[in-house]
């Protein structure tokens, strides 16, 4: 029984070093002293993906927002959600509900996801969620006419970024 206990704990120990181990960052063996490893990190270039076109961020110090509460002079937090709320009710006037939707009781939430570029406009739509009966195809009607959004920000530089656009359709 001792010895079984003893061995348990000698298991605990190595697999905690090895949980270390794995959670401890990483140090680079290059020690070169090249502007960009000097280059402080808000300052880093965009990276650029396979193809040699601009990233496209996802996680950012600012992300991009419906252009809809920029005149009230809100903090960020009250800024975003005010953004949020006025994009939903612009989705909703904006939507028509399909026929053959509507006929066959079908309701549901699309999320369209975009590109918001650098200049704010929109592009690269992808529908999730109900998407069938024409429920997609008018979702993405929503997009025509939408004004051009707040660029997002990723330390102090605008950059191209994702968002999203729920678009509900409930019968009422």
């Amino acid at each position: 029984m001792i010895q079984q206990s003893r061995f348990l704990n000698y298991q605990s120990l190595f697999l905690l070093c090895i949980f270390a181990m794995a959670c401890s960052p990483k140090t680079s063996q290059n020690t070169s002293n090249s502007k960009e490893e000097m280059r402080p990190p808000n300052e880093q270039e965009v990276p650029l993906d396979n193809s040699g076109e601009k990233e496209i961020f996802t996680i950012l110090t600012d992300p991009p927002r419906f252009a809809a509460c920029e005149d009230q002079g809100l903090e960020k937090q009250a800024l975003i959600e005010c953004a949020e709320t006025r994009l939903i009710t612009y989705a909703h006037r904006q939507r028509r509900y399909p026929q053959e939707a509507a006929s066959e009781g079908i309701e549901g939430k699309v999320i369209i996801k975009v590109v918001v570029n650098e200049d704010g406009s929109l592009s690269d739509p992808t529908l999730s969620g109900v998407t069938h009966y024409g429920l997609g195809e008018a979702a993405l009607k929503v997009l025509d006419g939408m004004p051009k959004w707040v660029p997002g920000k990723h330390n102090g530089k605008v950059v191209k970024a994702y968002g999203k656009i729920p678009v509900s359709f409930y019968l009422e």
